[in-house]
């Protein structure tokens, strides 16, 4: 059961998420990150770090102060936009240098893409792993098992992480609470993340770790509503492009995006492009100079 106190949304301050997870904050609310993004510490004693989020000194001393006696073993990666992986560095550093820590670590994820993403998803170029997870790989911490679910699409390096013993998945942006995700393109992949959302029905998940929100109870019916809303999406893209064919995505956006308040549409803008790649990818819509038609 998720404990009541994970809906508490305050910077620095340790939330038991389940038995063997725990929560920090960090400090870095906004439109797109909601109240932050979440730290989650995994086991006791010899630990692993999951997303040490941005570069920001006062995160740092909390992941500090909430691992206090404990071994750092793994630092897992779910992806490496600003919000997730530049605390990476500082935390080896400090642990190596203030903590005195002998014990190597381990740093487990997909490197930057070569493209830059967008304005919204720029990556981090500082994040360098000592080790690629592959589709299906098991790490095993102090009787914890976890499992690498490799989840292009939101990022094109993005890997969610299966707790097999909680069947908890802790899934980085794949997967947010409350709001749905920004696809943007070229690093971004319609295509490819609503294949990733299909391939988690052959996980037997119980729960969900958003990096962004609380702990979601009800994992499988979350992600048929996510397939089923951007599916309903991309059909209002093609009706939108029948009624104003040759059209640009500013020209697009106000229809196929009526839902959503104007201030907003900037960041629909990135979804819009994605949706309309994939419609392209499947030979159903092609591009004339920025201008957008179906085939």
């Amino acid at each position: 059961m998720t404990n009541k106190k994970s809906s508490e949304f305050i910077p620095g301050k340790v939330i038991q998420c389940t038995k063997h997870v725990r929560r920090v904050l960090a400090p870095n609310p906004s439109m797109m990150t909601g109240p932050g993004t979440n730290t989650y510490i995994l086991g006791t004693g010899d630990i692993a770090i999951l997303d040490p989020g941005p570069k920001n000194k006062a995160h740092l001393e909390a992941l500090l102060e909430a691992t206090e006696g404990e071994t750092v073993r793994l630092i897992l990666s779910t992806h490496t936009h600003n919000d997730h992986s530049p605390g990476t560095v500082p935390l080896v550093e400090a642990l190596q240098n203030e903590r005195k820590q002998v014990d190597p670590i381990e740093i487990i994820g997909l490197p930057a893409s070569l493209h830059n993403g967008s304005p919204l998803s720029s990556h981090d170029r500082s994040f360098e792993p000592t080790r690629l997870p592959k589709h299906g790989d098991i790490f095993t911490l102090n009787g914890l098992t976890i499992e690498a679910i490799c989840t292009p699409g939101h990022a094109s390096n993005h890997v969610c992480y299966f707790l097999q013993e909680e069947k908890l998945l802790l899934t980085g942006d794949h997967i947010m609470d409350g709001s749905t995700v920004v696809i943007a393109p070229p690093d971004g992949d319609m295509k490819a993340y609503i294949e990733s959302l299909e391939l988690l029905y052959t996980y037997d998940i119980q729960q969900f770790a958003p990096a962004h929100g609380n702990l979601i109870d009800t994992p499988k019916e979350l992600v048929k509503a996510t397939i089923a809303h951007r599916l309903k999406r991309e059909a209002k893209v093609v009706a939108a492009m029948k009624s104003k064919p040759n059209s640009t995505i500013k020209e697009l956006v106000t229809t196929v995006y009526d839902d959503t308040p104007p201030f907003l549409h900037p960041v629909a803008e990135f979804s819009l492009l994605a949706h309309i790649i994939k419609l392209k990818a499947d030979g159903r819509a092609e591009e004339n100079s920025d201008r957008w038609q179906l085939v």
